[in-house]
């Protein structure tokens, strides 16, 4: 990613067409390559006009809605929307288990905090690992115990 690159924001469709786009006659490669271009690079937020709105005063102004994203290779995606395409990638490849697994890894990471993460929140982080691939990193922190698991489970 070159840091000069503009990011725009884009819809759903435009995702589900760039990654159908992605055809290779290498199945693996082509998995890969889905789940490179939906990793994250950045949070960031996006800040959309919303109705008027009328205070008690009487006056009307525009209301301004901002909402959290994730800046990946195809844009920036706003979080629900991430978090529906990569539900549909996961099943398209049958990872729901693995997904299933890193929900309790984000959960029990997240016991040790003060304040407790919704399951919202808690899904959106296993989606941003599971796009990354972090249970195929070597270098990962929990690589062996989550994997030792993961193999339980397919047996």
């Amino acid at each position: 990613m070159e840091p000069s690159k503009k990011f725009k924001v884009v819809d759903k469709k435009e995702i589900e067409t760039y990654l159908d786009s992605l055809s290779d006659p290498n199945a693996q490669l082509e998995k890969m390559n889905k789940f490179k271009f939906l990793s994250l690079h950045s949070g960031t937020f996006i800040y959309k006009k919303g109705g008027k709105k009328t205070n008690r005063v009487g006056r009307t102004y525009d209301q301004t809605i901002i909402q959290p994203a994730a800046i990946t290779d195809i844009g920036i995606i706003e979080n629900s929307i991430y978090d529906h395409v990569a539900k549909q990638l996961i099943e398209q490849y049958g990872e729901e288990h693995i997904l299933k697994l890193l929900i309790k890894e984000v959960r029990e990471q997240h016991k040790y905090l003060v304040h407790k993460a919704t399951d919202s929140v808690v899904r959106h982080e296993a989606f941003l690992l599971h796009m990354r691939r972090i249970f195929e990193c070597t270098n990962w922190i929990s690589y062996h115990e989550f994997n030792t698991k993961l193999r339980k489970e397919i047996k």
